[in-house]
């Protein structure tokens, strides 16, 4: 199955992202090119928040970043492309949503 990435900054602002999904970030180096795997999940400590895990090999993963929620008016607490922006950095460049 052929994986299909799309850049998270062209995602839709009102997009809401569960647990589970999956991002790829591109490091690029002098020589090559190189794909991290992440993904959503929710914290055991705070319902609202998540965290972006990196795969290591087939055993382990790595905390990586904390994903900051966004609150809406009627005080729900979502992730949205608000809260990357917060946590990644507001271009968001190199990060990539798994389609």
């Amino acid at each position: 199955m052929k994986t299909i990435l799309r850049p998270l900054i062209e995602i839709d602002a009102k997009k809401e992202f569960l647990a589970g999904t999956k991002l790829f970030k591109l490091i690029k180096g002098k020589m090559h090119k190189e794909y991290y795997e992440y993904t959503l999940v929710r914290l055991t400590w705070e319902v609202d928040y998540m965290m972006l895990i990196r795969k290591i090999d087939k055993k382990s993963n790595v905390a990586e970043y904390g994903i900051i929620p966004e609150v809406l008016k009627s005080g729900k607490s979502i992730i949205n492309k608000s809260s990357f922006r917060k946590s990644l950095g507001n271009s968001l460049s190199g990060w990539f949503l798994v389609v």
